[in-house]
C-alpha cells in the first residue's frame, strides 16, 4: 500500500472517529481527503503527489487539530500520519511550528503516542534540518528532554537515544554547511581565551550553542540555548563524548568548538579526575578524555599535557583508587596501541625543550606499576605457566612449586603462594572497565588486572615501534615493501637464480682470486638492513628520528619491565605475547642501529633463556662425557633436543633437579634470540659473542640433561611449561584448562632447531666483513672452551668482554632483573665434550654454508685459512680432549670434501687444479700434523690414541670421497695422494713395507712388528688399526677402479707395491681379498695400454731372472717397460700365493691364472719363457708346510693342523689347477720353447713332489692336472716327444705302491677320490701310449686297477650295490678302452673282468679288507660292477672266441672259476635284482655260464686244446652246472618256484649241451661221477633215512646192502624236501641217462653205465621204504608224496622196459643191450614183490605193478 493510500485511509479513520463531535476537525479532514482525490485523478505519479501536498498549506491542518484535542485516538492517528508526511517529506515548511506545537502536546499522552513522537524527532532533522534553526531546534531538543523525564523506562532510554542522535545530527548539519559556499555568517563566538570572536554560519552557530548548553547542563548550570532543565551529569557526559567521537574533524577545524573543549569540557575533566567521583562519572570523564587525547591531540597540547601528567600520577596506588588506576591503565593501553600517538605524545612533549617528558614518564610509571606488588605477578626466578581449574581459579602446575625448592628465593618470596600470576582468563575481564557505562559502582575487578594491562602496553609499544621501522629498513621508499632476500645470484645467462636485495648500493662484489676458466656464478652479497635514520630522502625520517629518540630515552625502564614480566608467572598467551613484544623492541633497536639498548635487550634476553641458577646447576651435575652427542643439541643434523628433555616430573627431593633443565619457556625465549641474530646479523659486530655464549650455555645446560637421562634419572619438563608450544609468530594452542606438555615442548623444540638452522643459512649473506665477525668470534669461543693454548689459538681474535660474561652464582637479585653486564665464567666451568663441540659445531656448519664464499674467495679475505689453521691445531693437539679432536678432524674434512665438490661444480678442469692442490695439501698438513707429534709414549692414555687414528681415518676416508668426485681431473696431484695413503703405513709403524719415496722427509719412519706388521696393543687399538685400513683402501681402490688413465707411467710400480703391501697387511683379510682382484685390474689396464699404443705384446729377449725384469721396468722403451712392468705385478702376486691366510693366497692364485687365460694368447716366446722361468716357477715354490709328529702335539693343535692342511690342500688344488689349464691352453705355445722337454720335466718333478707329501686331496689336484694336460695333447700328432711320454708313463706307474700301501696300513694317503682320479689320468696317458703300448705295461696297469678296485671304502653316503662308484666307473672305463687285438690283450681282459665279477662273492676278498669304516663310508659290496661285468666276460670271450690264447693259458677256466662263485653262492650272494628282467646275481651268472658253455664246447672238439686245459674246462663246467642243480636253501618256502623254473630250464640247456660230449674218453670217470652224484642227490623229494650216511660208499656195495637190510618201517612224516620239481628233472636224468639207444656213442654209453647204479639205488631206497612202512599204516593210505614217488618209479620203470622188446631177427648185440635195460627191473624184482604185498587195496600201484611184472616176465623170455 503507497504512502497516499495510508493517508488516505488515516484520515478516513480520523474522520470516522469525530463523528459529528468536532466540527473544524471533520471539515478539515473532509477537505484534505477531496485535496487528495483531486490529485489522484490526475494521472500523476505518487512522488508528484506527494509533492504537491508538500506545497499545500492546509493538508496537515487534520492532523495538527487532532494532536491538540489531546484525544488519545485523534493523537495515536495523527502522530502516526505526521510521522509519514515527514519521511516522505510532504510536510509543509512553514508548518513546523505548528507540528513542534502538536508534539509538545502529545508528550503528555500515552506511551504509544510518546514512543512515535520520538521517532519522528530523528527524520525530522535528517528532512527539515536546514528549516531547523534557532528555536525550532531548541524546541525539538525540548521536546526529548520532556519525554527523557518520563517515568516510564521505555521512554526515557528512548528519548536519551533520540537526543543522542539529534545532537549529532546538528553537528552532521555544520559539516553539511561546511560544504557549501553560499552560506552567509549569522553570528559571532568567542575563540581561543575568549577574547578572540569568530563569525560562523547558522549551523555550527547551532552546533555552537547545543555543544555550550550540554556542557552547561553537564556541569549542572543553566543552559543558554536550550530550553532544557537539567540534564544528568552522565547522560552530558554521553554526549560529549558521542559528539566527539562522530565529529572530531569538525572540531579540529572549527576554532569555537575547541574553545568549547579548552574552557568547558577540559577544566571539567581535570576537576573531576582531581576529585574522589563515583565510578559513572569518572569512567565517562575518562573516556572524553581518552577521545581528546587520541583526536585533538595538536589543538589542545597544553591542555592535554596537563591530563597525561594526571592521568600519569593516577598510576600510583597512593593516589587512586584501584578501579580509577585500571580506567587509566586502560587508556594508557589504547594510547600505546596506537604507535602514531605514542610517537605524537614524544615529538609534542619529550622531544621539546622546557615540556615534561610524558612519554618517558608514562613508561616509567607502567615500569613502577608492574613491580610493585611481586607477589600478585608471581614474580620468580624464572617465569611459569598457570593453568587455570574448572572453577576459573588460577592452579599452578605441580612442578612449578618444586621448582622454589632449596632457599633459593628471599623471605618475601618464599611466602609467596603458588596461585599468582597472569592468565588471559584470570588476569582480563570480558569488558573493559572503561566500557561498563551500565555500571554506577565500580566493578569486581581482579586484582592483577592492573599487571596484566601494564604488560599489554609495552607489547603494544614495542609492536607499533616495530611496524612502523621494518618496511623502512627494507627498501628505500615507501612505494613498494621489496621482497627479502639473503643474496643475488646473476647466472650467465642473465636470470635471477635468488631474487636480490632492493639496496644495490650495498650489495659487495667478491672477486675469486682463483685464475683459471670458471663456468661459476657471480655472487652478490647483501649487505645490513637498512638503518632508516640513514634514509634522508624519506619522508618518514623525523618519524624514525622520533623513534630513535623513544628507544634511547625509554629502554631502561623499558627493559626493566619486560624483566619484570619475564620473570613472573604468566600464562601461555601472556608469555608468548610477551616474548614476541620483547623481540620486536630489540630489532627495531637494531634496526636503528642503537647498539647500548640492543645490546642490553639482547643480553637480558639470554639470561631469561638460560637462567643462571640453571646454568650453575648444569656445571655441578654429572660431569661425564657423553660422546653419543655428536656435536651438541644444536647440531642441526640431528635436531636439538631430540634425547635430552622426556616429560615428566622431577622429584623436589633431587638435590641438582632445579638445575640443569631448561624449560619450554627458555626455549621460547632462546628462539627469539635467534630470531633477532638471524635478523640483525650482520649488524652484530662484536656483540655476536653475546649470541654464540648464549647458545653455548644452552648447549652446556641442555647437555648436562642429557647426561643426568644416561644415568636413569628421572628427567622430566616441569608441566607448568605446558602449552608454551608453539612459534612467536602464531598464537598457542590451548587445551582446556590446561595444555599438553609433550606437544608444547616438541613445538618449541622444533620452532628452536629451525631458528638455529635459519641463522645458519643467513650466514650466506653476510658481507665478508660482518662473515669474519662470526668467524672469528666463533674461533675466539671455541678456543677457550676446548682449553687450546695461548700459543695456539691463531685464528682466535681479540675482542672487548661479552656483554653476556657471566653467570651469576647467587641467583638473581631481589626484583628479579637481570643485570645487563656479567663476567665469563666459561674459563671457570670445566665444559664436558658435547659442551666444548659448540663453536667447532657451528663453525663447521658455518663453513658448509659459506662453502661458495671459501672456495672462491681469497683464502685470507675468506677465512679459509684461519678456518683450516685452527681445526688442524685442534686435531693435532694432544693437550685437547680426543674426542673434541676427532670432531674438529671431521668438521674439517668435511669442510675439505664440500670446497672440492663446490669447484667441481663451479669450474671447469682446468681450473678446478687449484682447489684441489689447496685441499690436499690442507688434509695432507692434516694427517702429518699428528704423525709428526711422533710415537704416542705409553702413559698417554688409549682414549688419545684411539682418536689420531679415527682422525687419520677420517682423513682418508676424505681423501676417498675427493677422489670419487674429482679423481678424473687429478693432474698434479698424485704426489700427493699416494703421500696420504702411504701416512696409515707410517702412523702405524709397518717397517719395511713402507714406501719411502712417499714419505715427507721430516717425518720419522719406525720399526714394526713381525712379518712387517705393527704390535697392536688392545684388542681396541686392534679394531682401530682395522678401521684406518679400510679408509686407506678406499683410495686405493677408487684409483684401480676409475684413474688408472690418470696415473703417469712411473707411478705403476709404486702402485703395484701399495697393492702387494695391502694384501699382505694382517689387518683385515677382506682388504687382502679385495687387493687381488685390483692386481687383475691394473693387468688388464697394462696390457690394454699395449694394445691401445700399438706396441708388441711379446719382449725384446729372453729374460730368466727377477732382477732382469726390474732392469727392463726402468728401460726407455716403453714396449718393454710396460711388459716388464706387467711381469713384475705377476711376480707380486706369487709372493702373495704363500700368504699363510688361505683367503688370500686362493684369491691371488685364481687371479694370476685368470690373467694368463685371458692375455696368454698375446705372448709372445720371449714372454712365456719370462712367465715360465720366474713367474710359474715361482709359483711352483708354493709348498704346504712340513707335517709335525704327532707325538709332538696335543688333540687340539692336531685339529687346527688338520684345518690348515684341508686349507692348503685347496691352495694347491687351485694350482694344480692353473697350471693344467695353463699348459692345456697354451701347450703349443709352451711347445715351441727351445727347451720343452726341460720344462715339461719340471713340471712331473712338482707333480712327483706334490705326490710325495702323500694327502689325498693333494693326489687328487695332481691327476686331475695330469688328465687335464694329456687331454690337450692331439693324440693323432703325436706333438708330445716320446721321452715325455715315457717320464709321463713312469709318474703314473710309480704310485701302485702309494696305493697297497694305504689298502693295507689304512694310511689315508689314498681316498676313493685320488683314486678316481689317478685312474682317470690314465685314459689320456693310454691315448698317447697306445701305440706303443705292450703287453707288459697293459698287465701292470691292470693290477693297478685291481689294487684300486680293492681299495676298502665306499665313498661317503654312496652305495655300489645298483650303480658304480665313480672309481669303479673309472676303472671299467680304462678296461674297456683297452684294445684287445693285441696279442695276450683279450686273455688279460678276460680274467680281469672274470675277477672283478667274483669280488662280490669271495670271502677271501671280502673278509680280508681292513676296516676303515666310519659312519659317512662303509666297505664296497662289487655288486653293480659284477654285474656289469658279467656280460662283458661273455662278450669278451665272444669278441675274441678265435684267439686260442683264452684256451691255453687257462683264462676260459679262470673265467668259469670265477662264474662259479655266485652260481654255488646262489641264496647266499648279495640281494640284487636285476631291473631290466628281475634276475638276480646267480641267475645272470647262470646265463653268462650257459652262454660261455655254448660257445666253448664246440671249440672243445678241436685237437688245439690240449688235455690239461680241457680237463680243467670241463671241471669247472660240471662244477657250474651241478651248482645250478642244487639249492642251498635248507626250507621248502625259501626257494620260489621262479628259481626252480629258471635252474631247470637253464638245467635242461646245460644237458643237452654237455651230456654229448661228458662221456669224452679224455675226461676222467671223477668228472663223470661228480655230475651223477650230484643228479642222484638232487633226485630225493624227501628225507629217506640212509641217504646221507651213504656218502662216499661205493655205490655198488651199497645196492646189495640195500636187499639185505631187514624191513624197518616207520609211520613218521615225511622231511620234505625243498625244489621237489628239480627233483623230478633230475631223477629223471638219472632215467634218460641209464637208457642206450642202439645208435649211442660210447661216449653216451660210458654215461649210461656209470648212472646205473646210481639209478637202482634210487628206486631200491624208495620200494624198500614202502615195503617197510606200508604194513605199518594198516588200512592208512601211504603219504601222498610217497605214493605219487612210488607211481612216477613205476611208471618210469615201465619206460624203462620198453626198450627191452626186440624183433626175431635182432641181433646179438641188440639182445645184450635190451638185457641190460632190463637188468633194472631184475635187480629190483625182490622189493617189487613185496610191495604187491603191501599194496593191498591202492589199486594203481597194484596195477602199475602188475604191469611191470608183465614187463618182467616178457623181458625173461626175451632174454
Amino acid at each position: 500500500m503507497g504512502s497516499i493510500a495510508l493517508l488516505t485511509a488515516d484520515l478516513t479513520n480520523l474522520l470516522s472517529e469525530t463523528k459529528r463531535r468536532n466540527t473544524d476537525l471533520r471539515q478539515a479532514c473532509e477537505k484534505s481527503i477531496s485535496e487528495i482525490k483531486s490529485l489522484s485523478s490526475s494521472s500523476k505519479q505518487e512522488s508528484e503527489i506527494l509533492r504537491e501536498l508538500s506545497n499545500s498549506p492546509t493538508f496537515a491542518s487534520p492532523f495538527l487539530i487532532a494532536c491538540s484535542t489531546r484525544n488519545v485516538k485523534y493523537c495515536a492517528i495523527a502522530v502516526q500520519s505526521i510521522q509519514r508526511l515527514i519521511t516522505t517529506h510532504s510536510l509543509n515548511k512553514d508548518m513546523l511550528p505548528q507540528m513542534l506545537e502538536a508534539f509538545e502536546e502529545g508528550t503528555h499522552l500515552g506511551v504509544e503516542i510518546q514512543l512515535k513522537i520520538l521517532q519522528s524527532l530523528p527524520p525530522l532533522i535528517e528532512k527539515y534540518g536546514c528549516s531547523l534553526r534557532g528555536d525550532l531546534l531548541a524546541k525539538t531538543i525540548q521536546i526529548c528532554s520532556i519525554l527523557q523525564s518520563s517515568k516510564i523506562a521505555v521512554v526515557v532510554n528512548t528519548a536519551a537515544a533520540t537526543l543522542q542522535q539529534l545532537s549529532i545530527a546538528v553537528f552532521d548539519e555544520v559539516i553539511t554547511e561546511d560544504l557549501k559556499t553560499d552560506v552567509d555568517t549569522v553570528a559571532e563566538v568567542p575563540v581561543e581565551d575568549g577574547k578572540s570572536h569568530v563569525n560562523v554560519r547558522p549551523a555550527a552557530y547551532d552546533a555552537f550553542r547545543v555543544f555550550e548548553d550540554i556542557c552547561f547542563l553537564t556541569e549542572g548550570n543553566t543552559p543558554k540555548f536550550l530550553k532544557v532543565n537539567q540534564v544528568s551529569e552522565t547522560f552530558g557526559l554521553e554526549l560529549i563524548e558521542s559528539i566527539i567521537s562522530n565529529h572530531s574533524s569538525m572540531f579540529n577545524s572549527h576554532p569555537e568548538q575547541t574553545y568549547i573543549l579548552r574552557t568547558y569540557v577540559f577544566p571539567y575533566i581535570l576537576r573531576s579526575l582531581s576529585e574522589r567521583r563515583e565510578f559513572s562519572i569518572i569512567v565517562r570523564v575518562i573516556r572524553v578524555l581518552y577521545l581528546i587525547l587520541r583526536r585533538h591531540l595538536a589543538i589542545l597540547p597544553v591542555e592535554c599535557e596537563v591530563a597525561l601528567t594526571l592521568l600519569t600520577h593516577t598510576l600510583d596506588a597512593d593516589f587512586a583508587p584501584y578501579w580509577k588506576r585500571v580506567l587509566a591503565m586502560e587508556v594508557f593501553q589504547g594510547v600505546f596501541a596506537e604507535y602514531a600517538l605514542v610517537r605524537k605524545f614524544y615529538s609534542e612533549y619529550d622531544n621539546l625543550e622546557g615540556r615534561q617528558n610524558v612519554l618517558r614518564s608514562l613508561v616509567t610509571a607502567v615500569n613502577k606499576l608492574s613491580a610493585e606488588k611481586p607477589a600478585i605477578i608471581g614474580l620468580r626466578r624464572s617465569s611459569t605457566s598457570l593453568c587455570t581449574s574448572k572453577d576459573g581459579t588460577m592452579d599452578q602446575s605441580p612442578s612449578d612449586a618444586s621448582t622454589i625448592v632449596g632457599g633459593l628465593l628471599s623471605s618475601a618470596v618464599g611466602i609467596m603462594s603458588d596461585n599468582v600470576g597472569l592468565s588471559v582468563q584470570t588476569s582480563s575481564v570480558r569488558v573493559l572497565c572503561i566500557d561498563q557505562l551500565d555500571k554506577s559502582d565500580p566493578p569486581a575487578l581482579p586484582e592483577s588486572y592492573l599487571y596484566y594491562l601494564a604488560l599489554n602496553c609495552i607489547n603494544s609499544l614495542a609492536d607499533g615501534m616495530t611496524r612502523f621501522l621494518l618496511p623502512l629498513s627494507l627498501s628505500e621508499t615507501n612505494s613498494t615493501l621489496k621482497k627479502k632476500a639473503s643474496r643475488q645470484v646473476v647466472a650467465d645467462d642473465g636470470k635471477d637464480n635468488i631474487a636480490s636485495d632492493a639496496d644495490s648500493n650495498t650489495t659487495k662484489d667478491v672477486t675469486p682470486p682463483v685464475k683459471a676458466p670458471s663456468k661459476r656464478r657471480a655472487i652478490r652479497y647483501r649487505g645490513a638492513p637498512i638503518n632508516p635514520l640513514t634514509l634522508e630522502s624519506h619522508p618518514l625520517l623525523p618519524e624514525v628520528q622520533v623513534t630513535a629518540n623513544i628507544v634511547r630515552d625509554c629502554w631502561p625502564p623499558l627493559l626493566a619491565a619486560f624483566s619484570t614480566f619475564l620473570y613472573s608467572n604468566l600464562d601461555s598467551d601472556l608469555y608468548h605475547n610477551l616474548v614476541r613484544s620483547f623481540q620486536k623492541f630489540t630489532q627495531s633497536a637494531g634496526l636503528l642501529q642503537l647498539v647500548t639498548p640492543r645490546d642490553a635487550f639482547l643480553t637480558t634476553l639470554g639470561k631469561v633463556a638460560v637462567p643462571s641458577q640453571i646454568f650453575t646447576g648444569s656445571q655441578s651435575g654429572v660431569t661425564s662425557p657423553n660422546p653419543e652427542r655428536q656435536g651438541g643439541l644444536f647440531n642441526t643434523s640431528i635436531g636439538i633436543l631430540s634425547e635430552t628433555l622426556v616429560t615428566g616430573r622431577e622429584s623436589a627431593s633431587s638435590g641438582d633437579g632445579l638445575f640443569g633443565m631448561l624449560h619450554v619457556r627458555n626455549l621460547l625465549c632462546l628462539r627469539a634470540l635467534l630470531n633477532l641474530a638471524i635478523a640483525l646479523g650482520p649488524t652484530l659486530k662484536m656483540s655476536w659473542s653475546i649470541i654464540i655464549e648464549t647458545l653455548q650455555q644452552a648447549d652446556v645446560v641442555l647437555h648436562s640433561n642429557s647426561r643426568r637421562s644416561s644415568y636413569g634419572r628421572a628427567m622430566a619438563v616441569s608441566s607448568s611449561n605446558k602449552g608454551d608450544g608453539g612459534s612467536t609468530g602464531s598464537a598457542p594452542v590451548s587445551h582446556g584448562n590446561g595444555e599438553s606438555g609433550n606437544g608444547s615442548l616438541a613445538a618449541e623444540t622444533n620452532a628452536v632447531d629451525n631458528a638455529v638452522k635459519k641463522l645458519l643459512d643467513c650466514t650466506k649473506d653476510f658481507p665478508d666483513d660482518s662473515f669474519l665477525d662470526l668467524i672469528n668470534a666463533l674461533c675466539k669461543v671455541s678456543a677457550s672452551t676446548i682449553n687450546l693454548k695461548q700459543g695456539e689459538k691463531g685464528t682466535s681474535s681479540n675482542g672487548p668482554p661479552s656483554p653476556l660474561s657471566s653467570r651469576s652464582q647467587d641467583g638473581p637479585d631481589l626484583d628479579f632483573r637481570p643485570t645487563p653486564t656479567r663476567q665469563s665464567s666459561f674459563s671457570q666451568a670445566k665444559l664436558t665434550y658435547g659442551d666444548s663441540l659448540f663453536a667447532l659445531i657451528k663453525l663447521g656448519e658455518i663453513a658448509e654454508i659459506n662453502i661458495n664464499r671459501l672456495v672462491f674467495s681469497s683464502p685470507e679475505a675468506s677465512g679459509w685459512d684461519a678456518f683450516v689453521k685452527h681445526f688442524i691445531e685442534v686435531a693435532a693437539s694432544r693437550d685437547v680432549d680426543p674426542s673434541i679432536r676427532m670432531r674438529a678432524a671431521e668438521v674439517l674434512n668435511s669442510t675439505i670434501y664440500l670446497a672440492v665438490v663446490e669447484a667441481s661444480n663451479e669450474l671447469t678442469p682446468e681450473g678446478l687444479d687449484t682447489i684441489q692442490t689447496r685441499c690436499l695439501i690442507a688434509l695432507e698438513d692434516e694427517m702429518y700434523s699428528i704423525i709428526r707429534e711422533g710415537v704416542p709414549s705409553p702413559e698417554l692414555e688409549l682414549s688419545t690414541k684411539s682418536a689420531e687414528a679415527e682422525i687419520h681415518c677420517t682423513a682418508l676416508n676424505t681423501l676417498n670421497d675427493i677422489l670419487d668426485r674429482t679423481g678424473s681431473c687429478l693432474t698434479n696431484g698424485w704426489e700427493t695422494v699416494f703421500s696420504i695413503i702411504t701416512s696409515f703405513f707410517v702412523m702405524h709403524h709397518y717397517g719395511s713395507l713402507l714406501p719411502t719415496t712417499r714419505i715427507p722427509k721430516d717425518v720419522q719412519i719406525h720399526a714394526a712388528g713381525s712379518n712387517g706388521r705393527p704390535n697392536q696393543g688392545t684388542k681396541a687399538e686392534g679394531e682401530k688399526i682395522t678401521k684406518l685400513v679400510k679408509a686407506a683402501f678406499g683410495s686405493l681402490q677408487l684409483i684401480c677402479n676409475d684413474f688408472l688413465a690418470s696415473m703417469p707411467q712411473e707411478c705403476f710400480i709404486d702402485l703395484i707395491d701399495l697393492l702387494y703391501y695391502f694384501c699382505h697387511q694382517q689387518d683385515d683379510l677382506n682388504i687382502s681379498f679385495t687387493t687381488i682382484t685390483f692386481f687383475w685390474t691394473v693387468s688388464d689396464f697394462l696390457r690394454s695400454k699395449l694394445t691401445d699404443s700399438n706396441l708388441s705384446s711379446d719382449l725384446s729377449e729372453s729374460l730368466r731372472s727377477r732382477d732382469d725384469l726390474v732392469t727392463m721396468a726402468k728401460s726407455g722403451n716403453l714396449q718393454d717397460s710396460i711388459s716388464s712392468v706387467w711381469l713384475i705385478l705377476l711376480l707380486r702376486l706369487t709372493v702373495i700365493c704363500a700368504d699363510s691366510r688361505p683367503e688370500v693366497r686362493n684369491g691371488s692364485i685364481q687371479i694370476l691364472f685368470r690373467i694368463f687365460d685371458s692375455y696368454g694368447h698375446l705372448l709372445g716366446v720371449n714372454s712365456w719363457s719370462a712367465c715360465l722361468w720366474i713367474v710359474i716357477y715361482a709359483v711352483m715354490e708354493v709348498r704346504p708346510p712340513p707335517e709335525i709328529p704327532v707325538e709332538f702335539v696335543d688333540k687340539g693343535f692336531m685339529q687346527m693342523r688338520e684345518a690348515e692342511r684341508k686349507q692348503w690342500s685347496e691352495t694347491m688344488a687351485l694350482i694344480l689347477s692353473g697350471l693344467s689349464r695353463l699348459y692345456s691352453t697354451f701347450f703349443y705355445a709352451f711347445l715351441k720353447q727351445p727347451d720343452f722337454t726341460s720344462l715339461w720335466g719340471t713340471l712331473l718333478r712338482y707333480l712327483q713332489n706334490l705326490i710325495s707329501i702323500r694327502r689325498s686331496e693333494i693326489i687328487v689336484s695332481v691327476f686331475k692336472a695330469v688328465t687335464d694336460i694329456l687331454q690337450s695333447i692331439d693324440e693323432s700328432k703325436s706333438d708330445l716327444p716320446s721321452e715325455s711320454i715315457d717320464e709321463t708313463w713312469k709318474l703314473w706307474s710309480s704310485q701302485e705302491q702309494i696305493i697297497i700301501e694305504s689298502e693295507k696300513n689304512r694310511t689315508g694317503v689314498m681316498s676313493q677320490d685320488s683314486l678316481t682320479a689317478y685312474v682317470n689320468s690314465f685314459k689320456s696317458l693310454y691315448a698317447l701310449m697306445e701305440s706303443n703300448m705292450t703287453v707288459d705295461k697293459i698287465e701292470k696297469m691292470l693290477s693297478i686297477m685291481r689294487s684300486c678296485l680293492l681299495f676298502p671304502e665306499l665313498p661317503p653316503y654312496f652305495s655300489d650295490m645298483d650303480y658304480l662308484t665313480p672309481l669303479q666307473s673309472a676303472i671299467m672305463e680304462v678296461v674297456k678302452g683297452i684294445n684287445t687285438k693285441l696279442l695276450g690283450s683279450a686273455s688279460l681282459v678276460l680274467r680281469t673282468y672274470s675277477e672283478f665279477s667274483s669280488f662280490a662273492y669271495r670271502e677271501d676278498i671280502l673278509g680280508n679288507m681292513p676296516v676303515r669304516t666310519t659312519g659317512k663310508s662303509k666297505k664296497p659290496t662289487y655288486i653293480s660292477i659284477s654285474v656289469q661285468c658279467f656280460d662283458l666276460v661273455l662278450k669278451v670271450f665272444k669278441a675274441n672266441l678265435s684267439d686260442r690264447t683264452l684256451f691255453a693259458d687257462g683264462s676260459l677256466a679262470f673265467a668259469l672259476e670265477m662264474l662259479a662263485f655266485p652260481i654255488q653262492a646262489k641264496y647266499n650272494c648279495p640281494a640284487y635284482t636285476s631291473p631290466e628282467d628281475g634276475l638276480t646275481l646267480w641267475m645272470l651268472a647262470s646265463n653268462v655260464f650257459i652262454g660261455i658253455v655254448e660257445l666253448t664246447i664246440p671249440e672243445l672238439e678241436d685237437s688245439f686244446v690240449d688235455v690239461d686245459q680241457k680237463i680243467a674246462i670241463w671241471t669247472q663246467v660240471t662244477v657250474c652246472t651241478t651248482a645250478i642243480v642244487m639249492s642251498n636253501s635248507t626250507s621248502v618256502g625259501s626257494s620260489t618256484s621262479e628259481d626252480e623254473q629258471f635252474d631247470i630250464v637253464a638245467y635242461q640247456k646245460l644237458e643237452k649241451l654237455i651230456i654229448p660230449s661228458l662221456g669224452d674218453k679224455d675226461l676222467p670217470d671223477k668228472i663223470i661221477e661228480h655230475y651223477i652224484s650230484t643228479l642222484f642227490n638232487c633226485s630225493f623229494l624227501y628225507v629217506v633215512i640212509g641217504v646221507s650216511e651213504d656218502k662216499g660208499k661205493d655205490i655198488n656195495n651199497r645196492l646189495v646192502e640195500i636187499f639185505s637190510e631187514p624191513l624197518l618201517g616207520s609211520t613218521e612224516a615225511l622231511n620234505v624236501l625243498p625244489r621237489q620239481n628239480m627233483s623230478y628233472v633230475c631223477f629223471g636224468s638219472l632215467f634218460s641217462l641209464s637208457t642206450i639207444e642202439e645208435n649211442d656213442s660210447p661216449e653216451r654209453r660210458r654215461l649210461a653205465e656209470a648212472t646205473l647204479p646210481y639209478l637202482l639205488l634210487r628206486c631200491a631206497l624208495i620200494l624198500h621204504r614202502f615195503a617197510a612202512d606200508q604194513p605199518l599204516r594198516g588200512h592208512v593210505p601211504a603219504p601222498r608224496l610217497q605214493r605219487k614217488e612210488l607211481i612216477y618209479i613205476l611208471s618210469q620203470l615201465l619206460q624203462l622196459t620198453n626198450h627191452c622188446t626186440s624183433p626175431n631177427n635182432a641181433t646179438e648185440e641188440l639182445k645184450n643191450e635190451v638185457s641190460t635195460n632190463y637188468r633194472p627191473l631184475l635187480r629190483l624184482f625182490p622189493l617189487l614183490s613185496k610191495g604187491i604185498l603191501v599194496s593191498k587195496g591202492d589199486y594203481d600201484v597194484l596195477h602199475l605193478l602188475q604191469a611191470v611184472f608183465e614187463k618182467i616176465g616178457k623181458g625173461i623170455d626175451t632174454c
